[in-house]
């Protein structure tokens, strides 16, 4: 990844060059073009960030990782004719692949779980909840 540094635009392109990389930007102005993921930083915002103070980095991951769960087991979503990301699979899940479902990372797992998460100890990373 590129450093930070004071013009941040010109370490990512500079970044990308040296990686073979393609930039794709949103064109400014229009979040609509990124709404899945413009969305999702709004809820993380609003009910991790600016609801809680975290003890360390396992504190924030369990809280992100229960958030997730409740997002995808208990909220209906609208775009999904009101059932949760969860029972939406469940629903279209006879037609999935075997070798699909075996495929599952452990974000999948999580949401999976019957109950929210409680204590991932230690060795949980950032990178394992998403």
């Amino acid at each position: 990844m590129p450093a930070l540094t004071p013009n941040g635009e010109i370490a990512c392109i500079s970044w990308a060059e040296k990686n073979h990389a393609t930039l794709d930007f949103i064109k400014p102005g229009t979040p609509t073009q990124a709404a899945y993921i413009e969305r999702f930083n709004r809820t993380f915002r609003n009910e991790i960030l600016d609801l809680h103070l975290f003890e360390d980095l396992e504190d924030a991951q369990m809280k992100a990782a229960t958030l997730m769960w409740e997002y995808n087991r208990e909220r209906p979503h609208k775009s999904l004719g009101k059932t949760t990301p969860y029972q939406h699979r469940l629903n279209h899940q006879a037609g999935a692949s075997a070798k699909g479902l075996a495929q599952k990372g452990r974000a999948s797992a999580l949401a999976d779980a019957p109950h929210p998460p409680r204590n991932m100890g230690t060795k949980a990373t950032a990178e394992s909840l998403l």
